[in-house]
């Protein structure tokens, strides 16, 4: 296979592209690619802007990484595969759900909190019943 060079942006909204080569198989634009990330430590994702056969006569290029799946994606088919719908959970068994219930039914809530506003009165009363001794 022929070398391709390939001008990535890695952000769709950027203006700037990069050149990189590939010499494996061939990418079209609109697909996305990995390179080498900026520390080489692992790998980032790019978007192919264009592809050509002729090298850039001024600077050396980098490769594209060896592709996977995800590479021979377009951007629409990466798009329907992280909105698909979520998977439904699963429902338990007869005997799960009677344990569930089991527990459930010994659950006792707490008893609603008293008024808030005759709780601090009564404090307050009591208070200045200790401060200043009984006023009944």
């Amino acid at each position: 296979m022929p070398r391709q060079y390939v001008s990535v942006k890695f952000r769709q909204e950027d203006a700037r592209t990069y050149t990189y080569h590939n010499d494996g198989d061939p990418l079209a634009p609109g697909q996305t690619a990995r390179i080498e990330s900026k520390r080489g430590e692992g790998w980032q994702l790019v978007f192919v802007d264009s592809v050509s056969d002729k090298a850039p006569e001024t600077y050396a290029t980098k490769p594209i990484l060896r592709p996977d799946w995800v590479d021979r994606m377009t951007l629409a088919e990466a798009a329907s595969f992280f909105e698909s719908p979520p998977m439904a959970l699963p429902q338990p068994n007869e005997v799960e759900r009677a344990r569930i219930e089991k527990k459930a039914s010994k659950y006792v809530p707490p008893a609603p909190p008293e008024n808030l506003f005759d709780a601090v009165e009564r404090a307050d009363d009591a208070s200045l019943d200790r401060e200043h001794g009984d006023r009944s």
